[in-house]
């Protein structure tokens, strides 16, 4: 299960890359104006550039991934580590390894 958990961690974290890679070099090369092949407006810190329709579909779809991809990756990750009990923390307890210190601490 770490091994699954790594893998869609990587996956996640290559696509936020990937996002702010196409999405800088997208923002780049787009017109200052619209033209017939670039119509779609992208938008950086409140400047405006027009891109191809595919360009920002692509731009959409890789910002989509990192938006949910990221609060999933943290939240299975929590959930595997602390509820669950796979270790992919160091040195940090699972719930159950925390209730048993709890535990013998009362004893």
């Amino acid at each position: 299960m770490r091994l699954v958990y790594g893998i869609f961690f990587l996956v996640v974290w290559l696509d936020g890359v990937a996002s702010f890679y196409y999405f800088g070099t997208t923002f780049r090369d787009g017109s200052a104006v619209p033209t017939p092949a670039q119509t779609e407006p992208l938008w950086n810190h409140g400047k405006v550039v027009y891109v191809t329709p595919p360009q920002k579909r692509l731009v959409d779809t890789l910002q989509t991934g990192m938006a949910v991809g990221i609060p999933s990756a943290l939240l299975l990750g929590a959930i595997l580590h602390f509820i669950v009990g796979i270790k992919l923390i160091p040195n940090t307890p699972t719930l159950e390894e925390w209730r048993h210190r709890r535990e013998q601490g009362r004893g």
